[in-house]
């Protein structure tokens, strides 16, 4: 049974498609201002330096290694500032569109800190929580039609695949404000598409698990603890053999600092397959004598 946020949403927009005079003044006036920050935003403020915040802290320790030590990283393709831009956009505009189905929003873009110790050291984290709804914490999230039938399906399919972190950036808005997690409101920013996904109700192991894995992070970035990497590459097999062939894992693939953590990286087509249109893997060594694709891409090129 769908979540009673989903249900009014889905209720408040089948309305619209055939009732005049949906939206208020007021909360129209509230888009505006919403969209002209999200424009402000991708398009007159650049990145400052390297910081941690609660929606970065719990992406992968290795990615946040090559980011703090300022590594060379894969530039970002001309559309970025687009993409970047329709995300915030969708996502700025659901919380009045919440507002006008009657959803009661107690608050918005508060910014919280949380103090996380781990006995040598301590820093303060801060954030910016989305909404409250019904004294707990929800975030509102536009993503790709993929990512909304295959990841945002449930809690459970979220955190098994969470290299972006957003299982700990609820977590520890929650534990920052001393309240549980309600979830996330999804959009599918290509057809418009509604979900709730909620978060367990029993949260408190949860909720512990990534405070021990996030304080870990902190201490390793602030003691400058050496590099590692948070994940090793996959042996590559075929017919159920191995090729002695090694690729990354999707984990890895879209990483900025791919190239720079892997040097000897070869973007190929896969060098052992059946299939009519084999997938494309990033591969961290072929073995001696294995036939490379003609489309293969090597580090110096793919950098």
């Amino acid at each position: 049974m769908a979540h009673y946020i989903e249900e009014k949403l889905k209720f408040y927009l089948d309305r619209v498609n055939s009732n005049p005079n949906m939206l208020s003044d007021e909360l129209i006036e509230e888009i505006k201002k919403a969209v002209g920050k999200a424009l402000n935003k991708q398009f007159n403020e650049l990145n400052g330096k390297f910081r941690l915040s609660m929606s970065a802290i719990g992406r992968p320790l290795c990615q946040l290694q090559m980011q703090k030590s300022d590594a060379a990283r894969l530039e970002e393709e001309y559309h970025k500032p687009l993409q970047m831009l329709y995300g915030d956009i969708i996502e700025a505009i659901m919380v009045p569109l919440l507002k006008a189905a009657g959803v009661v929003i107690q608050s918005e873009q508060e910014h919280v800190k949380l103090n996380l110790d781990w006995g040598s050291g301590s820093l303060e984290i801060p954030g910016t929580l989305d909404l409250m709804i019904d004294d707990l914490v929800w975030d509102v999230k536009s993503v790709s039609p993929w990512v909304f039938k295959n990841k945002f399906t449930s809690y459970e399919n979220v955190k098994a695949d969470d290299t972006f972190g957003y299982v700990g950036q609820l977590y520890l808005y929650g534990k920052a404000k001393s309240k549980k997690v309600g979830g996330w409101i999804i959009v599918d920013k290509s057809s418009g598409e509604i979900r709730v996904v909620e978060f367990p109700q029993d949260q408190v192991a949860e909720q512990q698990e990534v405070l021990v894995q996030v304080t870990n992070n902190v201490k390793e970035l602030v003691e400058n603890a050496p590099f590692r990497r948070s994940y090793t590459d996959i042996s590559e097999k075929f017919r159920k053999k191995d090729t002695g062939n090694r690729y990354l894992t999707k984990a890895c693939e879209f990483c900025p600092y791919r190239f720079t953590c892997w040097p000897t990286l070869i973007h190929s087509k896969a060098l052992r397959s059946e299939a009519k249109d084999p997938p494309w893997r990033y591969y961290t060594h072929i073995q001696e004598g294995t036939n490379k694709n003609e489309n293969s891409v090597s580090e110096s090129e793919g950098s």
